[in-house]
């Protein structure tokens, strides 16, 4: 599981605009949550109510917009996304089998303390 995170694009910040945006957004979000005591639900809820008003307003504002086919993530893109979270499932369903069938010592005491 340790080369796995240290083969990740995003820890290693191949790409850093990025890496910077994504570590960016996520210290804003926790930063929003411990000043205005924020709950996650309920602020999603209204995210994604505000995402479909702006939606719906651009489907009558301007309708040739909505024939638009965009695509978002090409195939390839897909295909290795899909391929890290089973190997970072595969890896973690490992270590958990071996923990609960005691599989190792060290591993299940570890666990145990």
């Amino acid at each position: 599981m340790r080369s796995l995170m240290w083969e990740s694009d995003l820890l290693m910040w191949k790409q850093p605009a990025v890496t910077g945006a994504v570590f960016g957004c996520f210290n804003c979000f926790f930063l929003a949550v411990y000043t205005w005591d924020l709950s996650l639900v309920p602020f999603l809820c209204n995210i994604f109510t505000l995402v479909l008003m702006a939606g719906g307003a651009v489907r009558y504002a301007a309708p040739q917009s909505a024939d638009h086919s965009i695509e978002i993530l090409s195939q390839d893109a897909i295909k290795v996304a899909v391929e890290s979270i089973s190997k970072v499932l595969n890896v973690v369903s490992q270590k958990v089998r071996d923990v609960v069938l005691w599989t190792t010592a060290e591993a299940t005491f570890m666990a145990a303390t």
